[in-house]
């Protein structure tokens, strides 16, 4: 069982991997769209849980993906096949540390 400095290191680098992941989305939208995305984005990594967290992305995917193909590219490129893996927009890993 991981020890609780282990577990907060854990949540500090999931934090951290969402605030580029978060950068990186909003470098693809006009500056007119970022604040409204930002707060979208801040919901996705905030979640209680994977599927709320999922449930959510798929929200902000249909807000923005006519328009803005990048930025839901670059959100949701981690998401099929690797689960979010630690350092590439952890939802995996930080649904799993909620836990404990």
């Amino acid at each position: 069982m991981p020890s609780g400095a282990d577990r907060r290191h854990a949540r500090r680098m999931q934090r951290t991997d969402w605030v580029h992941k978060t950068a990186n989305v909003l470098n693809k939208l006009p500056k007119s769209k970022q604040r409204q995305a930002k707060a979208k984005l801040r919901y996705i990594w905030m979640a209680g849980g994977r599927k709320e967290a999922e449930k959510t992305m798929d929200a902000f995917a249909s807000a923005y993906e006519a328009k803005y193909p990048s930025a839901v590219a670059c959100l949701t490129k981690d998401r099929d096949g690797h689960g979010f893996q630690a350092g590439d927009g952890c939802i995996k890993n930080l649904a799993q540390t909620e836990g404990q």
